[in-house]
C-alpha cells in the first residue's frame, strides 16, 4: 500500500467463514529486488467498518487488478485455501510476484536501469522457504473461527519502538508460532494470549488467537519461539542495505524540509554516540549548527525501492549512515550503470563519512576524477583504513594526486592500486615521495612505478611505518577538527555564493567595461599563441626569429652582478616583443633561466635582484603599452609575483594594458598565487587581464592557495582562461563555472551593445534549427524524426532545444519521434509536454537515455494527460534518479489518458 500510494483500507484483519475469506497469508518474496525483505501480501478482503457483509465479487474484480495470484483469487471463489487441491505448478504461482510471466522480458532493461536481479538458483530458495512458511501459516488458520486481534501495518509498529531494533534490518509483521512456554517481548502490547503450536501438524485450539510481531530478519537461530522466515539473498560484498535509526527513512508524506530536519537530527545523535567523553557534546552541537546553518551537510536524494544495493550503499554512505562500515565491488556490471554523478558524489562525500572503514571497487573501469575525489576526501577523514581500487583505468597523473592527498591522511593503512591503465612515471616521483615521506600511517602501499628507484623509495617509507607503529591519537579530537574544518568550509561556500549573487547584478557602468573586455578577447584570440595553433612562418619571418634569438642569446652573456646594475630599460628592451599589426607588446622572459638560476633562492643577492628586475620592467617607458608578460621555463619563483603585487595592487596606472600572463613551468608556490589572486580580485589592477597560464608547477599547490585563487575569481569579471593544474574538486568546479560565467557575460555585453548600436545582424540558422522550424510549420514532408544520439543536435543552445520540444504543438504530420541518448533536460520535458497536450498525430514518443529527473517525467506526464494519440512512450534509463515522491504522482497524472 504504501508503494502503490494508497492508505491502508483497515489495519483490522478477521478471518471469515465465507468463500471472500482467505485463510492464510502467504509471503512473497520479490523477485525484482531479493535484497529486499519479504512483504506480507494482504490475502484477505477487508470487512466493511460497518460490519456489514461482505461483497464478494467486488473484492475479486480489485484483486485482479492489483494482480493477486491466480490461486488466490481461486480460493476466495471456493473457499479453500491456497494450498487445497493446488498441484505444485499452482503452488510456484502462488508465491511469485505478480507478473512475473514478464520478468524475462524486462530483465535486460532492468538490469540496465540499476535493479537488483537474483538469479535462479535464489529465486527457487526463496520461493521454496516462501512456500514452506505458508504451509505453517495455513495449519493455524484453517480451523479458526474466532477474529483476529488487530495488526498494526508494519511502519506503525516501526515507529511505535523506534529504538528497540539497531541491527541492520527492515521491520516486518508476521505471524508468530510458539509454545506455552516461550514469551515474545518483541510482540504488540495489545496481542492475545499465545498459540500452541509445534512444528507444522499440531493442531490449535479452537477459539485460539494468532499473535503477530515485530521481528528481525532470521539470520539462522529462532528467536524466542518466532518462527523462521525465508531467507532473502543479501549482499556478501557489501554492507547493509537497510535503514537504521540514524538514517530517517524516507517517507511520501515528508516533506524535503523536515527530511533535512531528520538528517540534521541524526547527524547529532550519530556524532555525540562516538564521543567518548561527553563533555564534548555541547561543542559538537554547536560546530554541527554552524554547518547545518551555512548547509554544509551533503544533499543526499531519498531512497527509492527501485534503487540497487550498490546506489543504497553509496547513496547512504554520503549521508553517513553508521550501517554502511564496508563498500565492497568487484567487477559489478551493475556499476557501469550507475550515474556518474551519484560516483563523483560518493567520492567527495567520504570526506564527510565517520564510520566507513574499508572501500573496495575494483574491475569497475574508473577514472581520475573518482581516483582525485577519493583523494581530496583522504585529507580530512580519519575512519576509512583500507582501500582497494585495483584494476580500474587510472593515469601516472591521477595515482601521483592520490598519492600527493596522503600526505595528510592519519587512518589508512592499507591501500591497493594495482594493475591501472599506466604506472607512476619518474616526472612525478619527487611530489609522490615528498607527500607519502609525511604519511605515518600506511603499512601496505601497493603500487606500479615505471622504475625500479619509486618501488625501493616506497618500500623504505613503508618499512619506517611499520617499525614506528601507526601513532595513537584520541578520536575525540580527530573528530573535533573535523567538524572545525567543515564548519568554515561551509561558511566559506555560503560566502561564496553571496558573492555570486552580488555579481550576478552587473550596472550599465559595468556592461560598458565587458563591452571593452569583449573587443579585447575577439582581438587577441585571433593571434594568441597559446589559444589557438601558430601560423606556418614565412622566410621574413624566420630571419626576424633567428635575429631575436641571437640577440637574446647575447643578452644571456652579459654579466650578471650581484647589485643588480645590469637590470637598465636597454636590458628590458632586449626582451620586448612588438607587433604593431596585432596591437601587441610582448616582454618575452620565456627560457631564460639563467638570471634565476644564478641567484637561487637561498642566494642573499636573490631578493636584490628579484625587486630590481620587477622594477625594471614597471619603470620601463613603454610599460603602459604592455600587453603580456611571459615568463615560462625560467625558473621563476613566487618572489617575483609578490613584489609585482605589491607595486601594482589598487594602481590602475601600473601595466594598465595586461592581458595575458604565462608562468608555466616554473616554481611558483603558496605565497606567488596569492599574491596574484589578490591583483585578480581587485578592480583596479590588470583590468584588462583575460588569460593567466599557471601550468605545470614544480610542485603541487597547496589546498588554501587554490582555495584562495578559487575567491579571487569569483570577484573577477574579467579572467577567461585560467589554466591551472588544480588538486580540489571543489575549486576545480568553482574556477571553471567563473571562467564560464565571465565568458557568457562577454556574449551578453556583445549582444548588448549590438541592438543598441543598431548594428545586430541575425545569423543564419543551421541545419538542425531550419529542421525543427519546418516541423513547427507544419511540413507535410516530415513525418518521422529520429535524431538518436545526433550530435548537431546536442550542439544547439539551450534556447533552441526548448523551441525544438514547443515545434510539436501545432504539428499534424509527425507520427514518430525517437530522441533517445541526446542529453534533453527537464527544460526540454517541460515544452514538449506541453506540446503533447494539443498535438493530434504523435502516436510513438522514444526518450530513453536523457538527463530528465522527477520533475521532467511530470511534466511529460502531465501533457499524456491530455493527449488522446500517444500508444507508446519510452524514458527509460535516464541519467538522473526519480525521486519517490514524484513516481507516486505519476499514476495520477497518466490517469485521464
Amino acid at each position: 500500500d504504501e508503494h502503490c500510494g494508497e492508505e491502508p483500507v483497515s489495519s483490522e484483519i478477521t478471518y471469515d467463514e465465507g468463500p471472500a475469506a482467505m485463510k492464510a497469508a502467504v509471503s512473497v518474496p520479490n523477485e525484482y529486488s531479493p535484497e529486499k525483505t519479504p512483504e506480507v501480501v494482504d490475502q484477505k478482503a477487508s470487512v466493511p467498518a460497518s460490519g456489514g457483509e461482505v461483497d464478494v465479487e467486488s473484492e475479486l474484480t480489485d484483486m485482479q487488478d492489483s494482480g493477486v495470484p491466480a490461486a488466490v483469487q481461486a480460493a476466495a471463489e471456493t473457499g479453500k485455501t491456497p494450498a487445497e487441491g493446488s498441484s505444485e505448478a499452482e503452488a510456484d504461482e502462488r508465491v511469485s510476484v505478480p507478473g512475473v510471466k514478464d520478468v524475462e522480458a524486462e530483465l535486460s532493461a532492468g538490469y540496465a536501469a540499476g535493479e537488483v536481479e537474483a538469479s535462479e538458483s535464489e529465486r527457487q530458495e526463496s520461493e521454496r522457504q516462501a512456500s514452506e512458511s505458508s504451509s505453517k501459516v495455513k495449519s493455524l488458520a484453517a480451523d479458526e473461527q474466532s477474529e483476529e486481534p488487530e495488526i498494526k501495518p508494519a511502519t506503525e509498529l516501526s515507529s511505535a519502538q523506534p529504538t528497540e531494533y539497531t541491527e541492520q534490518s527492515e521491520i516486518r509483521a508476521f505471524p508468530v508460532v510458539r509454545d506455552d512456554n516461550s514469551k515474545d517481548e518483541e510482540a504488540p502490547a495489545e496481542a492475545a494470549e499465545s498459540v500452541e503450536a509445534e512444528d507444522s501438524e499440531k493442531e490449535v485450539k479452537s477459539g485460539a488467537e494468532k499473535t503477530y510481531a515485530v521481528a528481525k530478519p532470521n539470520n539462522g537461530d529462532d528467536a524466542k519461539g518466532v518462527s523462521k522466515l525465508p531467507t532473502y539473498p543479501q549482499p556478501n560484498d557489501i554492507a547493509s542495505t537497510s535503514v537504521t535509526e540514524s538514517f530517517p527513512a524516507s517517507s511520501r508524506e515528508t516533506s524535503e524540509e523536515e527530511y533535512a530536519k531528520e538528517l540534521y537530527e541524526s547527524h547529532i545523535a550519530a556524532l555525540v554516540s562516538m564521543l567518548n567523553d561527553k563533555s564534548y557534546k555541547e561543542q559538537v552541537e554547536d560546530l554541527l549548527m554552524r554547518i547545518h546553518a551555512a548547509d554544509g551537510f551533503p544533499q543526499v536524494r531519498r531512497l527509492s525501492i527501485r534503487d540497487n544495493d550498490i546506489v543504497q550503499n553509496m547513496t547512504k554512505a554520503i549521508a553517513n549512515d553508521p550501517s554502511v562500515v564496508e563498500i565492497a565491488i568487484d567487477s559489478d556490471i551493475r556499476f557501469e550503470h550507475t550515474s556518474k554523478g551519484l560516483i563523483i558524489g560518493f567520492g567527495e562525500g567520504l570526506r564527510s563519512n565517520f564510520y566507513l572503514q574499508t572501500l573496495k571497487i575494483t574491475g569497475c573501469k574508473l577514472g581520475n576524477d573518482f581516483l582525485s575525489a577519493v583523494g581530496s576526501s583522504l585529507e580530512t577523514n580519519f575512519t576509512i583504513k583500507k582501500i582497494d581500487l585495483s584494476n580500474n583505468h587510472f593515469t601516472s597523473d591521477g595515482l601521483a594526486e592520490f598519492c600527493s592527498a596522503m600526505s595528510a591522511n592519519t587512518s589508512c593503512d592499507e591501500i591497493n592500486l594495482l594493475n591501472q591503465h599506466s604506472k607512476i612515471f619518474v616526472s612525478s616521483y619527487d611530489s609522490v615521495f615528498e607527500a607519502l615521506e609525511m604519511n605515518q600511517t600506511i603499512m601496505k602501499f601497493q603500487v606500479e612505478f615505471q622504475s625500479e628507484e619509486g618501488t625501493t623509495r616506497l618500500a623504505a617509507i613503508l618499512k619506517r611505518n611499520q617499525e614506528k607503529g601507526s601513532p595513537s591519537r584520541n578520536m575525540d579530537d580527530r573528530l573535533l577538527t573535523f567538524l572545525k574544518q567543515e564548519a568554515e568550509l561551509a561558511e566559506y561556500l555560503l560566502q561564496q555564493r553571496k558573492a555570486e549573487e552580488e555579481m550576478a547584478h552587473v550596472s550599465e557602468n559595468d556592461w560598458v567595461y565587458l563591452h571593452e573586455l569583449s573587443v579585447l578577447y575577439d582581438k587577441f584570440k585571433k593571434f594568441d599563441e597559446m589559444t589557438g595553433p601558430e601560423e606556418e612562418p614565412n622566410d621574413d619571418d624566420e630571419l626576424a626569429q633567428s635575429s631575436l634569438t641571437v640577440q637574446k642569446a647575447l643578452s644571456s652573456m652579459v654579466g650578471y652582478t650581484q647589485d643588480g646594475s645590469f637590470l637598465t630599460d636597454e636590458f628590458i628592451s632586449k626582451y620586448l616583443e612588438d607587433d604593431p599589426e596585432k596591437e601587441m607588446l610582448t616582454f618575452d622572459f620565456c627560457g631564460q633561466a639563467k638570471l634565476f638560476k644564478t641567484f637561487p633562492l637561498t642566494d642573499p643577492a636573490r631578493h636584490t635582484i628579484v625587486t630590481k628586475f620587477v622594477d625594471a620592467i614597471l619603470a620601463h617607458p613603454r610599460m603602459k603599452d604592455l600587453t603580456g608578460l611571459n615568463m615560462a621555463n625560467s625558473c621563476l619563483g613566487s618572489d617575483f609575483f609578490v613584489h609585482l603585487a605589491d607595486r601594482c595592487l589598487g594602481d590602475e596606472s601600473m601595466l594598465p594594458k595586461l592581458h595575458i600572463i604565462n608562468a608555466e613551468t616554473n616554481y611558483l608556490t603558496e605565497p606567488g598565487i596569492v599574491a596574484l589572486s589578490k591583483c585578480i580580485a581587485d578592480r583596479k589592477t590588470f583590468k584588462y587581464l583575460q588569460v593567466v597560464k599557471l601550468e605545470n608547477q614544480k610542485n603541487p599547490l597547496s589546498s588554501k592557495a587554490e582555495e584562495i585563487l578559487a575567491k579571487a575569481l569569483c570577484v573577477n569579471r574579467s579572467v577567461v582562461i585560467m589554466s591551472l593544474r588544480v588538486r580540489g574538486l571543489l575549486e576545480k568546479q568553482l574556477i571553471g563555472n567563473y571562467e564560464v560565467r565571465n565568458i557568457d557575460l562577454l556574449r551578453q555585453a556583445r549582444r548588448r551593445h549590438a541592438i543598441e548600436s543598431g548594428t545586430l545582424q541575425e545569423r543564419k540558422r543551421n541545419e538542425m534549427e531550419e529542421f525543427f522550424d519546418k516541423i513547427a510549420a507544419d511540413d507535410p514532408s516530415i513525418t518521422e524524426v529520429n535524431l538518436v544520439g545526433n550530435i548537431k543536435f546536442q550542439g544547439l543552445s539551450s534556447e533552441e532545444k526548448v523551441k525544438a520540444g514547443q515545434a510539436f504543438a501545432r504539428n499534424a504530420h509527425v507520427t514518430t519521434v525517437m530522441m533517445s541518448t541526446l542529453g534533453l533536460d527537464d527544460t526540454f520535458a517541460e515544452a514538449l509536454g506541453g506540446a503533447l497536450e494539443s498535438n493530434t498525430t504523435i502516436e510513438t514518443l522514444l526518450l530513453d537515455s536523457n538527463s530528465f529527473s522527477g520533475e521532467g517525467i511530470k511534466s511529460l506526464f502531465a501533457g499524456l494527460s491530455k493527449n488522446s494519440t500517444v500508444v507508446e512512450m519510452q524514458v527509460r534509463h535516464q541519467s538522473k534518479t526519480t525521486a519517490s515522491t514524484d513516481e507516486e504522482v505519476l499514476p495520477d497524472l497518466l490517469e485521464p489518458n
